[in-house]
Order: structure tokens, then C-alpha cells, then sequence
């Protein structure tokens, strides 16, 4: 499904998503970073490098409760890298530590 088609997208593999998805951050290559920034893209939560900010409360919303979604918000969508597939990475691990797992 779409994690497939950004493995392929990215050249990344299944290993370093599931690496991703489980905390696995301190061995993260450009591939890796840029499946996250390809999956934000796909789902609708990022347009043009920025965070679509109704998309995620619709999406996560009624998962996480649009409180706190709108708190880790405020806290995780300024985050920055050295370039797009960075940033993306930046926000997920952001979000991942703050109990919201699904942006990624």
C-alpha cells in the first residue's frame, strides 16, 4: 500500500521503516528520512513543506483527541532540517515522543 510505494519512491527498505516506526531514530539514513517526508505527503499532512494542519486533526483527531493532536501541533509542525526529508523526520520524531504515532 502506500508504505510500499514510498519504499519504492525512496530506495529506502522495509527494515529501516520498521526501525522508523518502532524509535529506531539514531541510525536514520537519507532514504529513511525521505520515506517519512514521501508518507507525510501521501497521507495529506504536508503540502509544499508545510504542515496541513486540518489534515492532521481530521486524521488523528478522533485517535488521539484533537486537544492534545492540536497541542503536539503546536509543540512538532515548526520542526526543521538541513532540507525537506529532514524536517519530515524532525516532526515525526517530535510526534513519536509525544505518544502520536501515526504521522508516519
Amino acid at each position: 500500500a502506500l508504505a510500499g510505494e514510498c519504499i519504492k519512491e525512496t530506495g529506502t527498505n522495509e527494515a529501516a521503516v520498521l526501525n522508523l516506526r518502532a524509535g529506531g531514530f539514531s541510525a536514520v539514513d537519507e532514504n529513511a528520512k525521505c520515506f517519512a517526508k514521501c508518507f507525510q505527503e501521501h497521507l495529506g499532512y504536508v503540502k509544499n513543506g508545510s504542515v496541513d494542519e486540518a489534515a492532521v486533526n481530521k486524521s488523528l483527531g478522533p485517535l488521539a483527541g484533537e486537544e492534545k493532536v492540536k497541542a503536539v501541533q503546536a509543540k512538532c509542525n515548526g520542526a526543521t532540517g538541513s532540507n525537506d526529508c529532514d524536517a519530515a523526520l524532525e516532526r515525526y520524531k517530535c510526534y513519536y515522543g509525544e505518544n502520536v504515532k501515526n504521522l508516519s
